[in-house]
């Protein structure tokens, strides 16, 4: 169903607000009923019945369908395959709904009563309004909605073949093509904000020099694995600082030293893959994040490469720099200890390296490790 070039979090924001329609929908199927009850009560032809039948099961299950989908908003962030689930079921009862206006907007056309004419236009305006506003987030299926509701009233009106019907075949004609621009506009409209919402949202955790996570984020990951249940994998914390940054401060000036987080940051990038998370939470201090271990060596290595990594010589300008690392790092069970407390524990390891002059530094007989 996912037809446009979206990036994965657009699409599924886009996606989640499908569920946020429940009043207008509502609202809709209450004026399918009513109309159609009217039609068919007053004409006495079956098939006002069956198209008002349809209609208002599709509006109801649709109105479930929200309720149910906001109901998982509220408590799972939304997966792209989750996410097409959910854009797939709100397209086929979008479509039953379509299909139940178009069907009594067409039949009520082909009355020869001027208020059964008012109530088929009245009826498909109102709809496709309703479809080009609250729908554009999802432009195929407010497109394809808004078409299957207007074509057969359209040519119904036009085999009518007098001046009042043909002059309302014009207006349908004007309107359907009107509509889907406005599909289009409100869609890429709610894109736009969707996506500079998202990246507020990214900037306000991120650390602007380096590009790594900051301090708020790394509390939320911690916040978040808080109230997950525990699982019987391990976890590590690795906290440094540099050895040496004064200094290259004092003789180069702090651009230079900025240049320095700043590769720091692009070296931590390069070995830190999710779930890890590698943030700045301080001048020249910083916390990788590595939960899911399996293998306690993991950790040994993973605190040895950062060590390398980040002690290689740096160029700048154009002169050779070498920075020194007090690194210090702690492990323990996911089900038996907090975040916060293995941070202090690899801070602590951090600082017996620091006082040996650089190095790394295990945690050693925290959370049974």
């Amino acid at each position: 169903m996912r037809h446009l070039e979206e990036p994965e979090d657009v699409y599924t924001a886009l996606v989640s607000e499908l569920a946020y329609t429940v009043l207008p929908t509502s609202v809709m199927g209450l004026s399918i009923f009513v109309v159609g009850i009217f039609a068919f009560t007053s004409s006495g032809d079956p098939l006002f019945l069956y198209a008002t039948i349809a209609g208002s099961i599709a509006s109801t299950i649709k109105v479930v369908v929200m309720l149910r989908q906001r109901r998982r908003l509220w408590s799972h962030i939304l997966t792209v395959d989750s996410a097409k689930r959910w854009e797939r079921l709100h397209s086929v009862v979008t479509f039953i709904v379509a299909g139940s206006v178009a069907t009594l907007g067409a039949l009520m056309i082909q009355v020869a009563h001027n208020a059964f004419n008012l109530l088929g236009t009245a009826l498909l305006f109102g709809y496709a309004a309703g479809v080009a506003t609250r729908v554009s987030v999802r432009p195929y299926i407010a497109i394809g909605a808004i078409t299957i509701a207007a074509v057969p009233i359209t040519v119904s009106a036009a085999v009518m073949f007098d001046a009042a019907h043909l002059i309302l075949t014009a207006m349908f004609s004007v309107f359907l093509a009107a509509g889907i621009q406005s599909v289009w506009h409100v869609y890429r409209t709610t894109s736009r904000q969707i996506i500079l919402r998202l990246e507020m949202t990214k900037f306000a955790r991120r650390d602007t020099l380096t590009g790594l996570h900051n301090r708020r984020a790394l509390h939320e990951a911690f916040s978040e694995l808080e109230s997950m249940a525990a699982g019987d994998g391990w976890l590590c914390i690795h906290c440094f600082d540099l050895d040496g940054f004064k200094s290259v401060n004092d003789q180069l000036g702090h651009a230079a030293g900025d240049e320095i987080l700043s590769a720091i940051g692009e070296r931590l990038t390069c070995i830190v893959d999710h779930p890890l998370i590698a943030a700045r939470i301080g001048g020249d201090e910083f916390v990788v994040y590595q939960p899911d271990i399996l293998d306690l060596r993991d950790a040994t290595a993973l605190a040895e490469t950062i060590f390398q990594v980040c002690t290689a010589p740096y160029v700048i300008a154009d002169r050779e720099v070498s920075i020194g690392l007090s690194l210090g790092y702690a492990i323990g069970k996911t089900s038996a200890c907090a975040p916060a407390e293995l941070m202090k524990a690899a801070d602590a390891a951090a600082y017996r390296a620091k006082h040996k002059g650089g190095g790394v530094e295990r945690s050693f007989g925290f959370g049974h490790a």
